[in-house]
């Protein structure tokens, strides 16, 4: 159906996602919204990474899902520290 990107396509779509991430976290307002825009820049981009560049569709499913993984966790936590910074906070102290 659609034809795989090429390795300079995944790279101007990982400058894209960057540059237009970079625009909207410099734009000086915080919400949900914006929160959740660029968690979801970092997710795509880890995938565009892991999958196309690193080329671990054909690796080891575990070295395979520890890197999905970790590209699932950090934005879920980019969101979590934005809508419960207090309760996190609270939980790292000693």
């Amino acid at each position: 159906m659609f034809a795989k990107p090429s390795v300079h396509q995944v790279w101007v779509m990982l400058m894209v996602i960057t540059i237009g991430s970079a625009l909207l976290a410099e734009s000086g307002e915080t919400n949900v919204l914006i929160t959740l825009l660029i968690a979801l820049s970092v997710m795509l981009k880890g995938r565009l990474v892991v999958e196309r560049l690193m080329e671990l569709r054909n690796a080891n499913p575990y070295i395979r899902f520890a890197m999905n993984f970790y590209f699932y966790m950090v934005p879920a936590l980019i969101v979590m520290v934005y809508l419960i910074p207090d309760q996190l906070a609270q939980l790292t102290t000693l």
